[in-house]
């Protein structure tokens, strides 16, 4: 019965996040992946925003190396994120 429910709502609440803005779900299935694969590899890293395929991370409390490894790496991070079916075409640093 649980599971009836919370399927339910996760659709109702799709539905409403939609209607308010459709970038919002891409957005918060980016966060998800990158908490879950990337931000291990590069510490203290975080998904701000994501517009017209350009996804926005801030690295102002990651130490120095790990932002020139994250500026270096960029590309397979945006493979990574393709393997996901989430289509990025550039990352900027903040």
């Amino acid at each position: 019965m649980k599971n009836i429910f919370k399927q339910s709502t996760k659709k109702e609440i799709q539905k409403i996040i939609n209607k308010i803005n459709p970038d919002l779900n891409e957005l918060l299935l980016i966060r998800d992946v990158w908490k879950k694969t990337i931000e291990p590899t590069y510490k203290k890293s975080e998904v701000k925003n994501f517009k017209n395929q350009e996804l926005f991370v801030s690295v102002k409390k990651s130490h120095p190396i790990i932002k020139k490894t994250l500026n270096k790496n960029k590309k397979s991070i945006i493979e990574e994120l393709s393997n996901q079916k989430i289509k990025i075409n550039k990352i900027t640093l903040q």
